[in-house]
């Protein structure tokens, strides 16, 4: 079941209820393997939605904090550099965030 989904193409959701209706129609003792299956692709996509989610989270949030530290340092930061922040990765953010604090410090 799990090669059928990843080798395959792409099935659509009533493709997909096709295949495990087949697969209960063809061997009924299977059908409980099946739903289980299902439920654990079920599960395994909510847990990637959601650390996706927590991953998108955290980025926005750290910058959205580099761009307070570059404006409480610089001033005024242009539509560009905000663009700009926007497309970091985590690790850059945090660079910026980090380097503001030994900016105060010294």
């Amino acid at each position: 079941m799990r090669y059928i989904l990843n080798a395959g193409p792409q099935l659509s959701k009533d493709q997909l209820k096709s295949v495990l209706k087949q697969i209960k129609l063809t061997y009924p003792e299977g059908s409980e393997v099946t739903m289980t299956l299902a439920e654990i692709f079920r599960n395994e996509g909510i847990d990637e939605g959601l650390e996706k989610g927590r991953k998108e989270g955290e980025t926005q949030a750290l910058s959205k904090m580099a761009v307070k530290v570059l404006t409480k340092k610089f001033g005024t930061i242009s539509k560009e550099d905000l663009a700009t922040m926007e497309t970091l990765n985590t690790a850059s953010l945090e660079l910026i965030i980090e380097e503001f604090w030994l900016f105060v410090v010294r």
